[in-house]
């Protein structure tokens, strides 16, 4: 796994190299204090256990779920990691996490705490993530309320550490309200020249493969005026962008001057949170400045059945014309191969 926590941090897999950051690290006796299973004084075999641990069980897939964070240098600077919290669900996990001293203060485990959660409901489907902190432990009770935990209660004499009964505070969050507050941290604007690198990259990082040049000629498309590229982010994090094109491919609406929305593309973390919607609503009010009808088309195998049914929400109406294949119209008894360029065409008036 690796997922960019900001410009300077992310989170990756644990490596064999990372040892000598864990023994480093871990000598500070603060970490100790206010971690739970972390050894005092750290030594060597401690450190080859932990990465042992996380290399025989690195199914991203699935609960525990452990990773190192690391600076843009790839040097590992602290850890957070999800648990399963119940034997008998799969929906609800315990996030523990640590950070090197020096890196205390930047809000970096804050964010780290976000991209996990992120990970955790998005990857994993949980439905709650749960933290338990040391009473003593203001920052740590800080940096989940700036992720939206709420305060759920104070656990009397809870975890036991080094013979002693502590008391904890028990915070929580649930899928639903992660997704409402990553709904108001969600901007867009329009594409332009350095936006086309960062696509190509995050992308790829998906497995989605989208090449330089597409994004290349939009460009120049959009300097020219025949089409218009907005872009989502997510904060500092993109989520996926969507375009408008004036002269469309398909003859029916180029022959009348229908605009159609093109190319909507949300990233896999950033689903179900609206951005689809805001992203044609955008294209759709700029259509409007100048068109009265504005277009799109849809693949029909099941991967676009989420697409499919949000342009029926949003009013979309099929053309009438039947579907096409590679623009072109389809009759009776012939066949095609059902992939990308199996479409159908809708309208809707603006």
């Amino acid at each position: 796994m690796i997922k960019k926590i900001n410009s300077d941090y992310y989170l990756d897999t644990y490596k064999r190299a990372d040892k000598e950051a864990l023994i480093k690290w871990l000598q500070e006796r603060a970490i100790f204090e206010t971690t739970l299973r972390i050894p005092f004084p750290y030594e060597p075999e401690h450190a080859d256990e932990w990465i042992d641990f996380c290399l025989n069980d690195s199914d991203m897939s699935r609960l525990p779920v452990f990773a190192a964070i690391r600076d843009k240098d790839g040097l590992l600077i602290g850890s957070i990691g999800l648990e399963k919290a119940q034997a008998s669900s799969t929906k609800i996990a315990e996030i523990g996490y640590w950070l090197a001293k020096p890196y205390w203060g930047r809000s970096i485990i804050t964010q780290a705490i976000k991209s996990m959660c992120d990970f955790g409901f998005d990857q994993l489907y949980l439905e709650r993530i749960y933290a338990t902190v040391f009473t003593y432990n203001p920052a740590s009770k800080r940096a989940l309320e700036k992720c939206g935990f709420k305060y759920e209660g104070l656990l009397r004499k809870h975890k036991d550490k080094n013979g002693i009964l502590l008391d904890s505070y028990v915070f929580g969050l649930l899928r639903s309200e992660f997704q409402a507050a990553m709904k108001t941290n969600i901007h867009i604007r329009e594409f332009n020249e350095k936006d086309i690198d960062i696509i190509v990259d995050c992308f790829a990082k998906h497995r989605w493969q989208k090449p330089r040049s597409t994004f290349e000629n939009y460009l120049k498309e959009q300097q020219a005026g025949t089409r218009q590229i907005w872009v989502a982010w997510q904060k500092d994090q993109l989520a996926g962008f969507v375009t408008l094109n004036w002269s469309s491919n398909y003859e029916p609406f180029r022959t009348k001057n229908v605009p159609e929305i093109m190319d909507l593309n949300v990233l896999p973390p950033y689903r179900q949170l609206g951005i689809g919607s805001r992203l044609i609503e955008i294209a759709e009010n700029h259509a409007a400045k100048r068109v009265l009808i504005i277009g799109i088309g849809v693949g029909l195998y099941d991967g676009y059945g989420d697409a499919q049914r949000l342009y029926v929400r949003r009013g979309y109406v099929p053309d009438g014309r039947g579907p096409t294949y590679r623009y072109k119209q389809l009759h009776y008894g012939q066949s095609v191969i059902v992939d990308d360029d199996l479409v159908m065409w809708f309208t809707k008036p603006l």
